[in-house]
């Protein structure tokens, strides 16, 4: 049978020997507990620390090494991994280094297709003699050295499949960072000669800084390594690069970056990395032009036409002021129509963005009259078959940097 819910209640029932004895504990409880707390952090700093195991090991990329100029077609590549690798071999394994090599491994599976192969503490590596070091030139070694934009652009527009043709290192100047989306930035780079790379990167939401320079973000030169060329950019026109598993940034300071440094901040190269920003920021290819295959265009929609295009098909055809006597007629895609809407809406039409037939041209026509902005339009050539003559479909939408523009008219 339970006395009372209340301890206080409980207490005051108590003879006066048991409160004794309960005030006794209540003054001993709180020495004990400090005491058998330290006792406890005592135990665990005498305890060892678990030692952590893990083996050492490095990775680098090997060639093939041919005596013979004539061979160097026939070099083979392959990705060497050395496991608990020792001083001497870590000294060894240099860019350029002949070795040999003995008890090698071999995995089964390839990968990215590069051989695997496998080192250790008993791979005996000795290191050849200087005369290989000339046959090492004549077999196709190149020595590690920036590439400039202009090699960079060639190689970009010749896209060699061989993805070690296609890393490189560069040194140029920051013309723009523009964040693609909350997983990707891009960076552009330029030089002296007025030609881009845009390099870009994935990376975590939360990284705000992907390429490590700081509060600085245009005028400064940055180096980086290892860097894989992809396609070039037929609208933007300029070389394209991926960051990969081994691309870095380098505080690289050698004569070409002394040399990049003087000429940003000169009255020329302020000039040159504003007009690229500008054509970058306005969409206007300047250097090179464009290819047969695409165009662009600066202008307002006039009107949309329901017409007949190659093999018969219905298709909707944009009307577009650009500026000449009469307007450029392009195929103009469903899902693009929408996206123009989307850009074109203000608040109060909202509703009627979301729930237009883009098919009723009547309607599309009272909207893009009602309301004009100036647009940004990409274009590719569409051959049609069967002797019709070629037309042009729009590819890409935006609204056109009025800002960009104009400087990119007054450089």
């Amino acid at each position: 049978m339970v006395i009372s819910n209340s301890p206080d209640e409980y207490y005051e029932k108590l003879p006066s020997t048991e409160k004794r004895v309960v005030d006794d504990w209540n003054e001993r409880r709180p020495v004990l507990l400090q005491s058998m707390v330290s006792k406890l952090i005592g135990d665990l700093r005498d305890e060892s620390v678990p030692e952590r195991k893990s083996n050492p090991y490095v990775k680098t990329l090997v060639k093939t090494f041919h005596r013979d100029h004539r061979a160097a077609s026939t070099q083979a590549s392959a990705e060497l991994t050395v496991w608990r690798v020792s001083d001497d071999q870590f000294d060894l394994l240099k860019e350029g280094t002949v070795l040999r090599m003995k008890n090698l491994g071999i995995k089964e599976k390839s990968r990215d297709g590069f051989l695997q192969l496998r080192a250790g503490p008993e791979t005996v590596m000795v290191p050849l003699s200087e005369d290989s070091k000339r046959q090492l030139a004549r077999s196709g070694y190149e020595e590690r050295r920036p590439k400039s934009l202009i090699k960079i652009n060639l190689m970009s527009k010749k896209m060699d499949s061989c993805r070690l043709s296609n890393e490189v290192d560069v040194v140029a100047c920051v013309a723009q960072i523009r964040q693609l989306d909350d997983n990707s930035t891009a960076i552009y780079l330029t030089d002296e000669t007025g030609l881009a790379l845009k390099l870009t990167r994935n990376h975590n939401a939360s990284n705000t800084d992907p390429f490590q320079i700081g509060n600085a973000k245009t005028q400064i030169v940055v180096s980086f390594c290892n860097i894989q060329i992809t396609a070039f950019d037929e609208i933007e026109q300029c070389a394209t690069g991926t960051w990969g598993l081994f691309s870095c940034k380098t505080n690289r300071i050698d004569s070409r970056h002394e040399e990049l440094v003087l000429w940003c901040r000169s009255p020329c190269g302020a000039d040159t990395i504003g007009a690229v920003r500008s054509r970058l920021e306005a969409g206007i290819p300047v250097i090179g032009g464009l290819s047969n295959r695409h165009q662009i265009s600066i202008g307002y929609i006039l009107a949309v036409l329901e017409e007949r295009g190659c093999n018969d098909f219905q298709r909707i055809t944009a009307a577009i002021d650009y500026g000449e006597t009469m307007p450029l007629f392009a195929e103009f895609p469903l899902h693009l129509i929408q996206r123009t809407l989307a850009l074109l809406q203000s608040n109060e039409l909202r509703e009627f963005a979301q729930r237009v037939d883009l098919r009723d041209t009547p309607s599309l026509n009272a909207y893009f009259l009602n309301n004009q902005k100036l647009l940004h339009f990409s274009f590719e050539v569409v051959c049609c078959y069967g002797g019709d003559s070629s037309t042009l479909r729009i590819t890409q939408v935006s609204l056109a940097n009025v800002d960009a523009l104009s400087r990119l008219l007054m450089t």
